[in-house]
């Protein structure tokens, strides 16, 4: 294999690994789930529900597959929360769970039980949430923070620098 493609290969290996890296690095800030929070979308619809009384509002963030059980649970807790305070904070408390349950399966993860309210979800999660309530995604697009941006920004002139070398100068040049 030529020195040309050799390094080639190499910056391109190079650009790539960048690429991933910054994608696991915005990644984990989305990663940071919030609809298992007591303060998430998810409790939030079920909340909605029982507050209208209307068990079809509960199923919004699962899977059309999943809406029956859904409607079927938030049924049976609306008629539990009839019987006294104490039926009724058990009866939210398993809605809940088994809602956000049920919405952490149709995304395959994993669910570790309902989490606090109040939670800091890091700077993804709000900008998600405003692009949501806004509809324009200015905030969401800038969210990769300037240290990917210039570990790209480096790694990408290194292969510009690189993209236009005379195979003969590739000995003068450090690797």
């Amino acid at each position: 294999m030529g020195t040309f493609r050799r390094t080639r290969m190499c910056t391109t290996k190079t650009l790539m690994a960048a690429a991933i890296a910054a994608g696991l690095l915005v990644g984990v800030q989305s990663a940071r789930a919030h609809c298992d929070g007591l303060d998430g979308p998810v409790v939030a619809a079920a909340q909605n529900a029982w507050q209208s009384g209307d068990a079809n509002r509960a199923p919004i963030w699962v899977r059309l597959q999943d809406a029956d059980e859904i409607k079927k649970t938030c049924q049976d807790t609306l008629a539990m929360r009839k019987l006294g305070s104490q039926a009724q904070a058990f009866a939210d408390h398993y809605l809940f769970e088994t809602l956000v349950r049920i919405h952490r399966a149709g995304e395959n993860a994993r669910h570790t039980g309902l989490k606090p309210a109040g939670r800091d979800p890091g700077p993804a999660i709000p900008a998600a949430d405003k692009a949501i309530e806004t509809g324009a995604e200015r905030d969401l697009a800038q969210l990769p923070t300037e240290e990917v941006r210039r570990g790209l920004r480096k790694h990408l002139n290194e292969v510009l620098e690189k993209k236009n070398f005379a195979p003969d100068a590739s000995m003068s040049r450090p690797m």
